[in-house]
C-alpha cells in the first residue's frame, strides 16, 4: 500500500512536502533486507531522478516557486545517496 501511495504522489503534481515524504518512504524500502523491495525502491528513485532532470531541461513550467520545490525534493534524494551506494 505504501508503494502505491508513493506512485500516486509521484504521478500527480503534488506539493514538495508530499514528494519528500514519498522519497523518505522509498529510503526506508532501501533499508529492507528483501532484495525485491530494494529493487522496487531503486527503480522508483531512478524514475524520480529522471523525471526531475526532464522537468529541469524543459523549463519546468517557469514558476519561481517550482525551482525551490525541485531543490527540496532533490535534497531529499541526496540524503539517501549513501544507502543507494550500499545497495550496489
Amino acid at each position: 500500500i505504501l508503494y502505491e501511495c508513493v506512485q500516486t504522489i509521484m504521478a500527480v503534481e503534488s506539493d514538495d512536502g508530499l514528494r519528500v515524504l514519498a522519497v523518505n518512504i522509498l529510503g526506508r524500502f532501501l533499508l529492507n533486507r528483501d532484495n525485491n523491495i530494494r529493487y522496487v525502491a531503486l527503480n522508483t528513485l531512478a524514475r524520480c531522478i529522471a523525471d526531475g532532470a526532464q522537468d529541469t531541461e524543459s523549463g519546468g513550467g517557469g514558476e519561481e516557486g517550482e525551482e525551490g520545490e525541485n531543490n527540496t525534493a532533490a535534497s531529499a534524494l541526496q540524503r539517501h545517496r549513501t544507502t543507494v551506494v550500499e545497495c550496489l
